[in-house]
């Protein structure tokens, strides 16, 4: 155990880590004492940022180490998470779907990027995820502009340009209802071709951890992304993982070419008006899109099975 004294002199204990022998952990704590970052990849991400900010302390002026370490919390959800272990593409998820301002998104990249760039220092870490995040330049003032569903025109208008991977990625987004973070970090592996449903294992609230149906009609947009044998669902041709501000900037050129201008979570919007246009249940409809219901009974209660589910996505 390592440890310190809190503003009341008490002695703080923290554990360095679990070992086998007494031998093994007497050694880890005697590297520990000559560099705190001895253990490197093995630390947690939140494990880091309170070396980085103890640092930060320093150098900075208080309301600056008192704002980072706010927003700090807002990224909990990876705190118990191998410094190595996370990936651009999932923090990208938790920027998109979290109910914050562009300029609380900004702060939010910029601590997790310093922290990254400490861990880098540090020989903790190898590459720096916070920099590839993209973060909406919508002035924190401005009108949030609303989310307009497609019309059943421009709906057409993507499957006449299919064989774009923006428009299959338009596609597969309006007749499943997920947000784009959800899609874009699906790995391959929670993907069931033969069950055609795919698992979100990471949402934002409980109800968006679930199980989805693929629509018939899109599936095999599914297969041909599935086909260039990368580890997510929406690669490049070559397989490689495309990041989402480069998702981004396609997706707009695209739409600008055929006429079109919608937002990713547009998509969704199209997906929850279509199904409650053809009279689906509004429960199955939160269980499709992630959505909590308003209802403690309909949330412990209720359940519907893959066949009502798939009904409602094959009705978009």
């Amino acid at each position: 155990m390592s440890s310190k004294r809190d503003v009341y002199g008490n002695v703080v204990k923290k554990a360095v880590g679990y070992y086998a022998t007494k031998k093994e952990a007497i050694e880890a704590l005697d590297a520990y004492n000559v560099d705190p970052y001895a253990l490197g990849e093995d630390q947690t991400l939140n494990t880091i940022f309170e070396q980085w900010i103890k640092e930060y302390e320093n150098i900075a002026v208080p309301k600056t180490v008192k704002v980072y370490t706010y927003t700090w919390k807002l990224w909990k959800p990876f705190f118990d998470r191998t410094v190595r272990s996370i990936r651009a593409s999932e923090l990208q998820i938790l920027m998109d779907t979290i109910d914050k301002t562009p300029s609380t998104k900004a702060a939010m990249k910029k601590v997790i990027t310093n922290v990254f760039e400490f861990a880098i220092k540090n020989d903790m870490a190898l590459k720096n995820p916070g920099t590839y995040l993209y973060v909406p330049s919508r002035n924190q003032d401005e009108a949030k502009r609303p989310h307009i569903p497609y019309t059943d025109t421009e709906i057409q208008l993507l499957w006449d340009h299919q064989e774009d991977d923006m428009a299959a990625l338009q596609l597969i987004l309006i007749y499943c209802g997920c947000r784009i973070g959800e899609i874009i970090g699906l790995d391959t592996a929670d993907i069931n071709t033969e069950e055609k449903t795919f698992l979100i294992r990471q949402a934002k609230t409980k109800a968006g951890i679930r199980t989805v149906p693929i629509a018939d009609k899109a599936f095999h947009l599914w297969e041909r992304f599935l086909a260039r044998g990368g580890t997510r669902l929406i690669v490049s041709d070559f397989g490689n993982e495309i990041k989402y501000q480069a998702i981004r900037v396609n997706w707009d050129r695209f739409n600008e070419s055929i006429g079109i201008k919608h937002m990713p979570h547009d998509c969704r919007h199209t997906a929850i008006t279509k199904m409650t246009a053809a009279g689906i249940d509004d429960r199955i409809i939160k269980k499709v899109v992630g959505h909590k219901a308003n209802n403690v009974t309909v949330d412990v209660y209720t359940h519907f099975d893959m066949d009502e589910l798939r009904d409602a996505v094959n009705r978009i």
